[in-house]
């Protein structure tokens, strides 16, 4: 594979998506190949049919080469939140004078707060600050050519689950990888999704998917917090098998034909094609299903919030992303309703894939490119 591209692999909670692919001009990509692959997914931190992994992941890798003309020898792959752990922990450093802050009096802050419990179970993906703090108490996101007697850091790292890497190096190894390397996918999306002004200012994201939901915290380079429960769009189609007694298959289309409306008067039915006949679905009935499960996303939406110790996030803007709810007309309303606050929906601004439900796999690549580039990686650079 060409060294200006880059393959990643996107664990989703219903398929598993592979993308080679390279920058473009104006911060857009060049995809070379995509492949994809349904599969059981993972609900609490467990893969529901772990012996069907392999077929999964190498059946996604071989459609992208066969797309993209070419042989992935190396990739990157994408950590989902329910496998992963952030700690946040403040740590300080005092200097015998006033002096220029510099890059090895940050190292030693990431140093301090590494969590050697955590990494008996555990590898460190990465290291971030969401603040710094100076000898003044000032609150600042960078401290070049900055000067004080002491320094202060709320520090982000994010740990994936040990079981997970082997899980994975296992798989990939007998799909012929080589080489393979871990992106935390959370902090990916903050860091592809949200622009700098946004990060500082303080954001939540709320990635609703097919039977898994994370909720990020984000703040300056960080995260500061992630939190995840194992419920999607799927237990809406779910709900409607059981209230309706129809497949799994008709009441995915009945979710696409749902319209949510707080101001709805619309009655009557839903009509849903299905092989050659219509199914005819209360309008009323199918709604109220929906808006008590979203009820549901909120509660414990609430709960992941309060889990996150910023006050910078406390009114921090809400963004919804991922395939679970985004589609259904009105959801986000409901959802912003229950929440109290105004939700935006967040998707990737690359043409083809501006859904979002691509945003992973976009914000995923988008890092994998930057680290191929660099020269040194985030751990050379501050373990030196």
């Amino acid at each position: 594979m060409p060294k200006k591209c880059a393959a990643i692999m996107d664990i989703g909670s219903s398929k598993i998506s592979v993308l080679i692919g390279q920058s473009g001009v104006n911060n857009s990509f060049i995809i070379k190949g995509v492949g994809e692959s349904e599969y059981a997914g993972f609900a609490d931190g467990e893969f529901l049919e772990p012996e069907n992994l392999k077929y999964a992941a190498a059946l996604a890798i071989s459609n992208a080469e066969k797309q993209a003309g070419m042989k992935i020898e190396a990739i990157f792959v994408g950590v989902p939140a329910e496998f992963s752990f952030c700690d946040c922990t403040e740590v300080e450093t005092n200097f015998k004078k006033r002096v220029t802050i510099a890059e090895e009096d940050v190292s030693y802050l990431y140093s301090k707060a590494l969590n050697k419990e955590l990494m008996k179970t555990k590898t460190l993906l990465s290291c971030r600050t969401l603040w710094f703090k100076l000898d003044d108490g000032r609150k600042i996101f960078d401290v070049e050519k900055q000067k004080s007697y002491k320094l202060r850091a709320k520090v982000s790292l994010i740990y994936v689950e040990n079981s997970f890497i082997s899980t994975f190096n296992d798989v990939l190894g007998e799909a012929g990888i080589v080489s393979v390397e871990y992106i935390s996918s959370p902090l990916a999306q903050a860091d592809f999704l949200l622009d700098q002004v946004e990060r500082q200012r303080g954001a939540v994201v709320i990635d609703i998917g097919y039977i898994t939901t994370s909720v990020s915290g984000v703040l300056g380079e960080g995260l500061a917090g992630l939190n995840s429960f194992s419920l999607g769009g799927a237990h809406i189609s779910g709900d409607f098998c059981e209230a309706f007694e129809i497949s799994f298959s008709e009441a995915e289309k009945l979710k696409n034909e749902i319209v949510l409306s707080v101001n709805s008067k619309k009655v009557g039915n839903y009509e849903v094609n299905v092989e050659n006949q219509v199914l005819f679905v209360p309008i009323v009935s199918a709604n109220e299903i929906v808006k008590e499960r979203i009820e549901m996303f909120a509660s414990l939406i609430k709960r992941c919030l309060q889990k996150i110790s910023e006050q910078n996030l406390e009114n921090a803007q809400v963004y919804l992303t991922g395939g679970g709810l985004s589609y259904i007309t009105g959801g986000r309303e409901y959802l912003e309703e229950c929440l109290g606050r105004e939700i935006k929906i967040l998707a990737p601004n690359i043409p083809a894939f501006a859904k979002p439900h691509f945003s992973s796999a976009i914000s995923v690549l988008s890092e994998a490119l930057k680290k191929q580039n660099q020269s040194k990686n985030w751990f050379t650079k501050f373990f030196k």
